[in-house]
Order: C-alpha cells, then sequence, then structure tokens
C-alpha cells in the first residue's frame, strides 16, 4: 500500500485542493498548482499517487500526464474532468491513467478510488498452461514472478525447455502488462554485418515517449524477449548485457528486459545488474511429470504421425525414477523413440528404450524408495527386475533373451522362475 503521505493535486483550480483534502483528511495532499511543481514533487516520491485536475489553464490533461510518466513511469494518476467526456475518459485509459472521475463527484466516491489505487488491487495472477503442471517447482517460480521489480531480467531454463511462455507469464504478470509483449530472436542477428540492423530494432522499440507523443499506452513495449542469446559469440553477448545494464535517457526505462538462456555462467557475477529466474530442472519437477509427458506425446504423436492416445502408469513410473542429467531434452528424445516403438495407442514400458546404466541407475533409486537393504534382496530384485524388462522388450521371447545374455534358453527359463516376485517393476 501507498505511503498516505504520497498524494499530489496537479490542479490550478483554487476551489479543488479544500474538497480532496476533506475527503481524505488521513491523507497529507500536497499541492502543484503548475507542471514544473508537478514534476518535482513525482521525482522525489517516484511512488506517489497524483490526482490530476484535467482542467488545467496551461497545459491539457493528457499532455501533463505524458510528462509525469516521464519522470516516474509506473506513477498512478487518478484523472478529475468537469466534462464528462467518454472520449477523453478512453483515452486516458488506453494511455495508463489508473482511474477518471467526473468533478461533480460525492467525496465518498473520490475516497473510495483514492482506497482502490492506493491498495494495489492486483489483477489474479496468470499461471502457465495447465499442461506445465501445478508442481511445488513451478509454485516457488510464480512466487518469485509476483515479487519481480527489475527491469532486467536473466531467464535460466535447461537444455530442451522452452523459455517463451515463462517470458511471456512475466510479462503478463508485470506491470506493463497493459503493453505489448515483444520477442527478438538473436539468431537472426549472429552474423557481424546483422548487429546493427538490432541495435537499430532496439532503439526503436524501446524509444522513449515525448510529451506530444500520440503513441497510446497499449501500443508501447512492456516487456522485451531476447532468445537464442547463447548462440551469440562472447563479444556480442557482453555489449547486450552492457547496454541494458547502462540504459540510456533516450530508452523507455520502464520496459522490461528477459534475456533467455540455457547457460549457467549467465547466473554468475558477470551478470550483476540483472535479476536471476530460474525455471525448475526436470529433476525438480516430478509432480509434474504426468503432464509434460503428455504435452510431449501428443506433440511428437502429431510429428511421427501416430495415434497415441496415452502412456501406462508403468511407465510413468519408470521414468519418474530418473533424474534425466540431460534434462528436458534427454526425456523428449526418450519419449520421442518410445512414440516410434509403440505399436498400440498407448505408450507402454517395453515401447522405452533405455540402455544398461540407465536402467541401473533407476532400479537403484526405486530400491532405495522401496526400502531395499540386503545385498541379496537389491541382487535378486535388479535381476528379476531387468529379466522381466528385456522379456517386454522382446515380447517375452526367451529365446531373445538366452541370445543376448549367451545363456541355454532353459537355463534362462529356470532362473525367472527362481527371480518370480522379486522384481520392484
Amino acid at each position: 500500500m501507498l505511503n498516505k503521505t504520497a498524494i499530489v493535486l496537479f490542479s490550478d483550480d483554487h476551489e479543488l485542493p479544500p474538497i480532496v483534502r476533506e475527503a481524505m483528511r488521513e491523507w497529507d495532499v500536497q499541492l502543484a498548482p503548475d507542471l514544473e511543481t508537478a514534476r518535482e514533487l513525482v521525482r522525489l516520491q517516484p511512488a506517489a499517487l497524483v490526482i490530476l485536475d484535467n482542467d488545467l489553464k496551461a497545459i491539457d490533461g493528457l499532455t501533463a500526464f505524458r510528462q509525469l510518466r516521464l519522470v516516474a513511469p509506473d506513477l498512478k494518476v487518478l484523472m478529475l474532468s468537469s466534462a464528462n467526456d467518454i472520449p477523453l475518459a478512453v483515452s486516458a485509459a488506453k494511455l495508463g491513467v489508473a482511474d477518471f472521475l467526473k468533478k461533480t463527484f460525492a467525496l465518498s466516491q473520490l475516497k473510495e478510488a483514492i482506497e482502490r489505487l492506493s491498495g494495489g488491487i492486483s489483477k489474479p495472477f496468470v499461471s502457465l498452461r495447465t499442461d506445465w503442471g501445478k508442481g511445488e517447482g513451478l509454485k516457488k517460480l510464480y512466487a518469485e514472478i509476483q515479487t519481480l521489480s527489475s527491469n532486467n531480467i536473466i531467464l535460466f531454463g535447461e537444455t530442451g525447455i522452452d523459455i517463451g511462455p515463462v517470458a511471456e507469464l512475466i510479462h503478463q504478470n508485470g506491470r506493463q502488462r497493459s503493453r505489448r509483449f515483444e520477442r527478438i530472436d538473436l539468431a537472426s542477428f549472429k552474423r557481424e554485418n546483422l548487429e546493427a540492423y538490432f541495435w537499430t530494432s532496439v532503439q526503436e522499440l524501446l524509444a522513449a515517449p515525448t510529451a506530444a507523443a500520440l503513441q497510446d499506452e497499449d501500443e508501447r513495449c512492456g516487456t522485451l524477449y531476447l532468445e537464442n542469446f547463447d548462440r551469440l559469440d562472447q563479444g556480442f553477448k557482453s555489449s547486450i548485457l552492457e547496454f541494458f545494464r547502462k540504459r540510456k535517457e533516450s530508452l523507455d526505462q520502464s520496459t522490461v528486459i528477459v534475456i533467455g538462456t540455457e547457460a549457467q555462467e549467465l547466473l554468475a557475477a558477470q551478470s550483476a545488474g540483472y535479476t536471476k529466474l530460474v525455471i525448475p530442472a526436470l529433476r525438480e519437477r516430478k509432480g509434474d511429470f504426468p503432464f509434460i509427458l503428455a504435452a510431449y506425446l501428443q506433440r511428437l504423436a502429431v510429428a511421427c504421425d501416430k495415434n497415441i492416445l496415452g502412456i501406462s502408469s508403468e511407465a510413468i513410473s519408470f521414468l519418474a525414477a530418473y533424474d534425466f542429467p540431460g534434462n528436458y531434452r534427454e526425456l523428449e528424445a526418450l519419449v520421442e523413440k518410445a512414440v516410434l516403438n509403440c505399436r498400440g495407442e498407448v505408450v507402454s514400458l517395453a515401447d522405452i528404450s533405455v540402455d544398461y546404466e540407465t536402467y541401473k541407475e533407476i532400479f537403484l533409486k526405486k530400491a532405495r524408495f522401496e526400502g531395499l537393504v540386503s545385498l541379496d534382496e537389491v541382487r535378486r530384485a535388479f535381476e528379476a527386475g531387468l529379466f522381466n524388462f528385456l522379456a517386454l522388450k522382446n515380447g517375452d521371447d526367451l529365446g531373445g533373451l538366452a541370445r543376448y545374455f549367451d545363456l541355454p534358453r532353459t537355463a534362462v527359463a529356470d532362473r525367472m522362475n527362481e527371480l518370480a516376485g522379486n522384481s520392484l517393476n
């Protein structure tokens, strides 16, 4: 909530201050009779709430609003007007005026409007699509997004995840959400002779509005997302970081810059001046696993021209026990192979292709979860599980298993009978 000393009344109407002060007795209403005084008060109190009289003699209300916004881009302004001018109210709202009242207001109406604006009533938080999941990792990310105050953000996501939707999420829940979300693919400017075009594009997008500008609030760039940052050479990357860290006065200071990266080093000291935001790693999102798998299956089934309706619970359990050191890209590759292997409508455990080391890692994690402590228990469970897994892969063909282990068919059958009931799968 705003400090109750931070109201600036910008008006040259001598009858208005007593009315406002009567309505807002608990507030210290500071009078600004002209633009110069108003600019100075706002400069000293950028979080102030301003009551702006549209009926100024020296300057019209919308121009005065633009001038004040140049000093404090996030300024909350309540505009008063003697005329019930709907086109004016619409234009004011488009420019970013928070509320509009006709001067024949009741004191209770003015007080209600001030309390509403000062209370910071916020738009409900917009979350990611449901196919991202609702796990604890995402809840933590949402909480961090809600507390963002920096206009320079480095958004880190591990290999294979699409960072773009999270950049859009930052915009949809940010202070400039009424403006446009813009995206620049830095890979398009990778060649040295194209760097100049990038800087020109940025200058155009971020040009600070002048007092005489007619550009509506929703036409300005609210958030600029720079994707494929990692594909640039080190010199170009350093120039970009420095450019936004020391943003010139000729650029809009309120535009939020989001730089997407998979490079851990950007989270270190060299990116000082930026707020770092990290998308949860796949190993931290086991609660979201069914959603992530469903999204991959839907997209990859179309890409592979397969009619896949889902994935078995056994397959989900098996995959969820793996930490995926290659992260999202490794999981995507594994799901793609499973889709290609699948001959029915549901991906099963038999469709999943993993090497021996991966299977061993998954088994050991499940064994710890099951509480196996005896070495003999672990050994028998591992052997039983491996036999069963390979049997599934071979369609219960004992001949194929015998050839794999280089054992007689009867020896494989006898051993599987001995181990029956020991598997964790």
